[in-house]
């Protein structure tokens, strides 16, 4: 099954409570890492609508990467 697929098939409720998976396979299906800018920016987008829809964000791991854009990264 494809990714568009499982988004379609799969309940919110389950997304917001187990987000990572979300993380890991579009970063799978996209050839990228977990950790880069487009898949966190991604995952950020999905947290603010659950907020927005749920009224409190995904269950994401404390420890998740923050969009970094990698002109700026090179400059740290």
């Amino acid at each position: 099954m494809g990714f568009t697929q499982y988004l379609w098939n799969i309940r919110f409720d389950y997304l917001v409570e187990n987000p990572k998976e979300v993380w890991y396979r579009l970063a799978e299906v996209l050839n990228n890492k977990p950790q880069q800018k487009t898949i966190v920016f991604a995952m950020k987008v999905l947290d603010l609508i659950t907020l927005i829809a749920k009224g409190h964000y995904a269950k994401f791991p404390l420890n998740i990467p923050i969009p970094l854009d990698m002109h700026v990264a090179r400059m740290l």
